[in-house]
């Protein structure tokens, strides 16, 4: 290139031959040729330009073979730059995060300030519900780290009634008692038929449909009120007339993830991570 006269012209055809000044093109037929040629003056090229490089597989694309596509594409790795000290920002409202990672049950939940949540379904249960909470308000376990969830379904008492007069009662308590962390009441129906009598609930009869609408209570009630700070879940039965006020702490200090009673189903323990 740099041997050619910048006055001189490059004639270019499609059938990739190249004529230089007044020198023949190799092919036969480039008279009739001559109109597919391109000339360029070189003295119009400033020096940096004749340099070229060319990118690109040495046919197109649609008459490449799928290997010479998986051949010519393999080197194309464009370099990517990522800036690992420019955090990604979400801004929309939609979206929530939640760590879990967190959130442990260990024996020593007083000293980790671990959440425990306190779940009670009730049906006719208004006459129990004043003995409940009082044992409810002698827990030892700091009761800022204690939330109660209950569900109220099939009742024909005035079981709603009582629990929002009981909860305003402890909640507002002045004394060395301080209130609960939060109180979530849920309702629900399930078409329960069979009457509260000892004989009846706990006829033979009674036990199928009985534990299939508990079963489904309690895992309304759990949906609803587990949240991703509780590291326990404590099932307690409204109807209990006597239980230790370090219950919680006993239960945790065993260091398992559920402890059930062996002859009733007064109350249970879990381990929170089952959210």
């Amino acid at each position: 290139m740099s041997s050619i006269d910048r006055n001189s012209y490059i004639i270019m055809a499609r059938t990739e031959h190249i004529r230089v000044g007044n020198a023949k093109v190799r092919s036969p037929e480039s008279a009739d040729r001559c109109r597919y040629f391109t000339r360029i003056k070189l003295s119009n090229i400033p020096p940096p330009a004749c340099r070229f490089y060319c990118w690109g597989p040495s046919k197109p694309p649609m008459q490449m073979t799928a290997n010479e596509v998986a051949d010519w594409n393999a080197h194309l790795q464009t370099p990517v730059l990522f800036n690992h000290h420019e955090p990604i920002v979400v801004n929309s409202t939609t979206i929530k995060r939640v760590d879990l990672n967190a959130i442990e049950s260990t024996p020593k939940a007083l000293t980790n300030e671990e959440r425990i949540l306190i779940l009670t379904p009730l049906r006719d249960a208004a006459l129990y519900l004043p003995g409940y909470f009082d044992l409810l308000s002698l827990l030892t376990y700091p009761h800022h780290l204690i939330d109660l969830g209950f569900l109220v379904g099939d009742s024909t008492d005035d079981t709603l009634a009582v629990l929002a007069a009981e909860l305003d009662r402890i909640q507002r308590q002045h004394s060395d008692t301080l209130p609960f962390h939060s109180v979530l009441i849920v309702e629900k129906d399930f078409g329960a038929s069979t009457s509260q009598s000892v004989e009846e609930r706990h006829g033979f009869e009674a036990q199928a449909p009985r534990r299939k609408i508990m079963a489904r209570a309690r895992n309304y009630l759990l949906t609803a009120a587990l949240k991703p700070e509780h590291s326990w879940v404590y099932w307690r039965d409204s109807d209990i007339v006597d239980s230790p006020a370090s219950i919680i702490e006993d239960f945790v200090a065993h260091d398992k993830d559920i402890i059930v009673p062996s002859m009733s189903t007064l109350f249970s323990f879990s381990f929170g991570d089952s959210h």
